[in-house]
């Protein structure tokens, strides 16, 4: 895989992160493109570190809407 097209993907990926109508894409494409990535010859921890970044964004904004819903819950 070339820089340009791990780029391409990368920033399709982000444009995921933080939408709830996307999150199946996000995981399926995550997964796909962390498969890839696996299968390149070293080095290639700069973009294990880019994907485990953007995988953290999502975690969080995940993390977020949970705890938001959960103190909803405890109000009523």
């Amino acid at each position: 895989m070339k820089t340009d097209e791990f780029e391409s993907r990368l920033k399709e990926l982000s444009a995921m992160v933080g939408s709830d109508q996307a999150m199946e894409l996000f995981n399926q494409s995550y997964e796909n493109l962390l498969n890839e990535v696996k299968a390149q010859p070293e080095p290639r921890y700069e973009m294990f570190a880019r994907m485990r970044k953007l995988l953290m964004h999502q975690a969080a904004y995940l993390m977020k809407g949970w705890i938001r819903e959960n103190r909803k819950q405890e109000m009523i």
